[in-house]
């Protein structure tokens, strides 16, 4: 069973891999698809599975889960990816820290479907608004925004 839903995980990755090669060679914009396209085939539960298996083929998963299978898909990508363990309004929440050229930003895939794509590729000073996370334990998210392309 293990050995099967590896498989089914891999088979999935490696399709987003695949669609976001085709859409553009810009770092930044193949992240932001593949977010997207990870937050449009996965359901946001707070109370949903917690693993990239849940996420990328259960389709239900919790911000942790979200989180884990954002990472397994950038790991595809080659970009470096952390997932957060912190706070989103005194709630326990995951995110993602991404690398990208030299910088590291903020993404969050569940907080998309809150009405708003200016959710991802934000520095520690915009996301310190609404999340904690302990600093000591991250690089930090000094870059420069990243002119939103229409995610």
């Amino acid at each position: 069973e293990n050995k099967k839903n590896e498989e089914r995980l891999k088979e999935i990755s490696d399709s987003v891999l695949a669609l976001t090669h085709t859409i553009s060679s810009e770092e930044d914009v193949k992240i932001g698809t593949a977010a997207l396209l990870l937050r449009e085939s996965c359901i946001y539960n707070s109370v949903g599975g917690n693993t990239a298996y849940d996420a990328l083929v259960e389709g239900e998963a919790d911000s942790e889960g979200l989180a884990s299978g954002f990472k397994a898909v950038c790991e595809k990508l080659d970009v470096e990816c952390f997932v957060v363990s912190g706070k989103y309004e005194r709630a326990d929440h995951y995110w993602n820290i991404v690398k990208i050229a030299d910088a590291y930003y903020h993404v969050d895939i569940s907080a998309i479907g809150r009405g708003s794509m200016d959710t991802i590729f934000k520095g520690d000073s915009e996301q310190q608004i609404n999340y904690w996370w302990d600093q000591s334990e991250y690089p930090g998210c000094k870059g420069e925004e990243i002119i939103r392309k229409g995610y």
